[in-house]
């Protein structure tokens, strides 16, 4: 719920906790990573289209609200209730990506 937050002012990078920015990856470990994600990305970009021009930072708002109130509703402590939740977000994560 944290980067939702930061995206609702509009920030320019997300903060993250001294830990965690502090934290570096190694070279071969984001090498290989990239590698396995570039088919699955090129694979999803034939279903994806680019739609209609809107301001970023008013969509960067209102994507965060979304992604906020989805994310608080992963909280509820119901068995795979929060299954839909998860994948309304990687749903937006993916067209946000795009």
């Amino acid at each position: 719920m944290v980067p939702p937050m930061q995206m609702i002012p509009a920030r320019g990078r997300p903060l993250f906790p001294r830990r965690v920015d502090e934290r570096h990856l190694a070279e071969r470990s984001l090498a290989k990573m990239v590698r396995r994600a570039v088919p699955v990305i090129r694979w999803l970009e034939r279903f994806i289209r680019r739609r209609w021009y809107t301001p970023f930072v008013a969509t960067k708002r209102v994507v965060g609200v979304i992604v906020l109130l989805l994310g608080a509703c992963l909280l509820v402590p119901v068995p795979l209730s929060n299954l839909l939740q998860a994948l309304v977000i990687t749903l937006i994560a993916f067209a946000y990506l795009e």
